[in-house]
């Protein structure tokens, strides 16, 4: 999880997007800045950078360098936006929801499913996502997941 309340540039930005979930106060400034520096799109932004917001706004912020705040970046889908005020807190309750309410197991087969078929056809990400689903049913957190609600309690994970 990033979280991005002031400057982001060049490699930082870069980290960045390598990050599952990313959240920034509208103060932030983020720049590729690489342009205006005679170098290239580094580090892998050149193949991140337009498959979270798109080949035309990847390209604007490579080829001019400018400086966007958070709003904007909001706005292009690079992150959420969360307010200045009380910033880092809620981006810790954000991280605190996902833990306290979500399977280990789920979260992490999903992350892989997501990266995975960003290079697979639908066929072969439907299939995966069968064969993933009928293991699912066979984890102790898809028992703990009925149990929980159906007790109406907090659930127990365990990863598993």
């Amino acid at each position: 999880i990033a979280a991005i309340n002031g400057p982001v540039a060049g490699i930082g930005f870069c980290f960045v997007l390598f990050t599952d979930l990313r959240y920034i106060a509208p103060s932030a400034r983020v720049t590729t800045a690489f342009a205006r520096r005679g170098l290239i799109a580094e580090h892998g932004m050149s193949f991140m950078l337009p498959r979270l917001i798109g080949i035309r706004p990847a390209l604007d912020l490579l080829f001019s360098g400018r400086i966007i705040d958070g709003t904007e970046a909001a706005h292009l889908g690079l992150a959420d936006l969360l307010p200045d005020d009380g910033f880092l807190p809620a981006v810790f309750e954000k991280a605190r929801a996902i833990t306290l309410n979500s399977s280990p197991r789920s979260t992490a087969v999903m992350k892989r499913q997501v990266y995975d078929d960003l290079f697979r056809n639908l066929a072969e990400s439907w299939k995966a996502a069968d064969e993933e689903m009928y293991a699912s049913f066979e984890s102790e957190d898809f028992k703990e997941g009925v149990a929980h609600y159906f007790e109406k309690r907090a659930p127990r994970f365990t990863g598993r």
